[in-house]
């Protein structure tokens, strides 16, 4: 009597050889829970990118020429420049606040997709990278109104070499 070999036959090897390990799965068997949440997690994050990146982009121009040239165009339709500045200020300021709300979301999506599994470093390190964004611009955004009202006196703080 012959023993027969356990696992796929020649054909089958021969026809899963150049498939990924993935595409190598069986129909038949579940998916790994750990992909699934991973594809999820991906997937919302791809979603809110463009709606954050359109959030950036409504404040990348806000600087202190800017509200400068806002206050006077402001002189020039004679209305009060200092409201007129108040209210871009503070128009940046319901931006970034709304941004903090979005990446709030986006983060409570992302741990309710499976609270068991943790967040691969790829995806925690695409959040961190929205999240310092948003300090970045809320940074840029103080640095200008302080600008605009003190002038530009005062440490001029740039990139390090550590």
């Amino acid at each position: 009597m012959t023993r027969r070999q356990l696992g796929p036959g020649p054909a089958l090897r021969e026809a899963l050889a150049d498939r990924t390990p993935a595409q190598r799965r069986p129909p038949w068997l579940p998916e790994d829970p750990a992909v699934a949440v991973a594809r999820r997690r991906a997937d919302l994050l791809d979603a809110a990118l463009p709606g954050l990146q359109a959030r950036a982009e409504k404040l990348e121009d806000v600087d202190a020429d800017e509200l400068e040239e806002t206050a006077c165009f402001a002189r020039t339709l004679r209305d009060d420049p200092v409201a007129t500045v108040d209210r871009t200020v503070r128009s940046a300021l319901a931006e970034l606040a709304a941004w903090e709300s979005d990446l709030a979301g986006l983060a409570a999506e992302l741990v309710a997709a499976d609270p068991q599994i943790p967040l691969d470093p790829a995806a925690a390190a695409r959040g961190r990278a929205l999240d310092e964004q948003l300090q970045q611009a809320r940074a840029a955004l103080l640095d200008a109104v302080a600008e605009y009202h003190h002038g530009g006196h005062g440490p001029r703080l740039g990139p390090r070499p550590w």
